[in-house]
């Protein structure tokens, strides 16, 4: 059931709010769940995470919840199998609790289209979040579409935005995440402002 839901999804690139719910059933409700791998697949953890952290995203609010549990799910789950005899080894959930409560919110900042002077009051939580890897890959997603935005740089006038301080951050804590930062970075504009940032910072040294 676990596949068919997946291949339903993935086949019209898109995710299904009836699929989601069966899915997040599967992975809830049962003693033994499908395998974690299952839902691992690069292209469906893309669409969870363009679904949550993407703006103007639209998302079912009454199944937000099982969005956010499949994501930390597939990031979290330690899931051991036998393939030869078809069996689990062994579950390990430790992290789940954390992960899921980590995405949320920075699903609930990301979401509220607050200004910066409102995310600078919710930088503690943001960092202490960040350290979850797939919450940095959602901010990462997050913030490539803020700062893309052609008014974003011209709007902002602060020394370094705030976003820019949570891809510092991604890179301090996730060097594996360091080539999906770059790219998102070759493709901004910066801004005089930023530069002159850097090169102030060079100076200082």
């Amino acid at each position: 059931r676990a596949t068919t839901c997946l291949q339903s999804m993935l086949s019209r690139n898109s995710l299904n709010p009836a699929d989601i719910v069966q899915l997040h059933k599967l992975y809830t409700s049962t003693s033994d769940p499908p395998p974690v791998d299952l839902i691992r697949i690069p292209q469906f953890l893309e669409l969870l995470i363009d679904a949550l952290f993407k703006p103007g995203s639209k998302i079912n609010q009454e199944h937000k919840s099982k969005y956010i549990y499949l994501l930390a799910y597939a990031s979290s789950v330690c899931d051991n199998w036998n393939f030869k005899r078809g069996t689990r080894k062994s579950l390990n959930k430790e992290e789940l609790k954390g992960t899921t409560q980590a995405v949320e919110k920075v699903h609930s900042i990301c979401s509220a289209s607050k200004g910066s002077t409102e995310l600078i009051a919710e930088l503690g939580t943001l960092y202490q979040c960040i350290r979850f890897p797939v919450v940095s890959v959602g901010v990462i997603r997050w913030v490539e579409c803020e700062v893309s935005d052609p008014m974003f740089f011209s709007l902002s006038t602060e020394y370094c935005p705030v976003h820019l301080a949570l891809i510092d951050e991604v890179v301090t804590c996730h060097p594996l995440l360091h080539q999906r930062v770059l790219e998102v970075i070759q493709k901004l504009p910066l801004p005089c402002l930023y530069s002159y940032r850097l090169k102030k910072y060079q100076l200082n040294m």
